[in-house]
């Protein structure tokens, strides 16, 4: 037996669970948004909307319940005092990394959870270099799984950086149609930490597993002339976000 909290004493009332993801209506607290598919036993906080912002405390106001379960991902939540709330939750329930693989270069580093938020908490990666020509210095892949099996848009959200210059950045995603990796974004490497979010919506199917909903990328960092040994890659945010 376990429990898991938002850290406020409001009380915890109607809650449902939809792809994972734990929707629960917490009284004075408003919509707390848990993510499951991370930890089921001890889901982190991903999300939340104050329907009653006067505070947090036990008592009986605020949200009473919410529905999660509209095709197009819209959430909506009774408050006892304000009405209907009409919520676009999507950025809360971005599909995080549920797994990683240092496929180039050696992991110093972090964790998988370091990849989850832009927080400058990273998983650090050391080059090495390559014995195969134009093959990445520094590459990782990471997968997780997406809520909707053909979503109408994807998106690869990634932040990171190297401390290699001049080098390249890559971006793939996984064809599961074709069983093909697909470069969708190539840059000069940034060595400062940068976001690029890598938007599909022609086809955005081919990169999710049939089944299973598995969706999986690769960034790696190419050398293009790096001059001293020791370089590395920083990642600091892997995640996608799937709309139906």
């Amino acid at each position: 037996m376990t429990s898991f909290t938002s850290g406020l004493p409001a009380i915890d009332h109607n809650l449902y669970v939809r792809d994972g993801f734990i929707f629960e209506a917490n009284y004075r607290s408003g919509l707390r948004i848990f993510n499951a598919n991370v930890d089921p036993l001890n889901p982190p906080q991903v999300g939340w909307f104050d329907t009653y912002p006067e505070n947090d405390n036990r008592g009986f106001n605020g949200a009473w319940s919410n529905y999660p379960f509209f095709p197009s991902g819209t959430v909506i939540v009774s408050d006892i005092e304000r009405g209907l709330f009409i919520l676009d939750v999507s950025q809360a329930l971005e599909v995080l990394p549920s797994a990683f693989t240092v496929t180039r270069g050696a992991q110093t580093g972090g964790g998988l959870q370091d990849l989850f938020f832009s927080d400058d908490s990273y998983l650090l990666v050391e080059a090495r270099r390559p014995t195969e020509i134009a093959a990445a210095s520094v590459e990782l892949v990471v997968e997780g799984a997406s809520r909707i099996q053909t979503p109408a848009e994807l998106r690869f959200n990634f932040e990171g950086a190297t401390s290699g210059e001049p080098a390249i950045q890559r971006i793939e995603l996984f064809n599961f149609l074709n069983s093909t990796w697909e470069v969708v974004d190539e840059r000069k490497a940034p060595t400062e930490d940068t976001i690029v979010v890598v938007t599909i919506t022609t086809n955005p199917e081919r990169f999710v597993q049939a089944g299973t909903r598995l969706v999986r990328a690769r960034i790696g960092y190419h050398d293009r002339g790096v001059t001293f040994i020791s370089w590395d890659g920083r990642f600091d945010r892997c995640t996608w976000t799937v709309r139906g």
